[in-house]
């Protein structure tokens, strides 16, 4: 149980914010939306060593924007299924001490593997 003196701290707080509520819902969202991003940026950095950037040979991306994480045995969307999508993702790989099997690629890297079976573009020259 908690202590009186806790239960009224409570619902002083629970006043404060029901009188502020739109107030408080912006400072959540912009509190989650930091949390969120942090992770990510945690994430791309560790498998990036460091500098953040498409792994790639022959490709120089570095917008967080376009950036993203591949796994390396394919099965990105199946363990995504198990593990969450988004942030969800990306605590799952801090929780799990970031296993070695996944790099960084941009959309474009990443998208022309999965069209050029399992070859980038900038690997084979061209498109199949």
């Amino acid at each position: 149980m908690f202590e009186s003196s806790t239960r009224l701290q409570i619902e002083k707080y629970k006043i404060k914010r029901n009188a502020n509520l739109e107030e408080f819902k912006i400072k959540e969202r912009k509190y989650h939306k930091a949390y969120r991003d942090k992770l990510r940026v945690e994430a791309l950095t560790h498998y990036c060593n460091g500098v953040i950037r498409c792994q790639c040979a022959g490709c120089n991306v570095t917008e967080l924007l376009f950036l993203t994480l591949d796994h390396l045995n394919g099965k990105g969307r199946e363990h995504r299924e198990i593990t969450g999508w988004g942030w969800k993702f990306h605590l799952w790989l801090k929780r799990n001490k970031y296993p070695a099997e996944y790099r960084v690629l941009c959309f474009n890297c990443n998208s022309g593997r999965y069209l050029n079976g399992g070859k980038c573009p900038h690997e084979v020259g061209s498109y199949r």
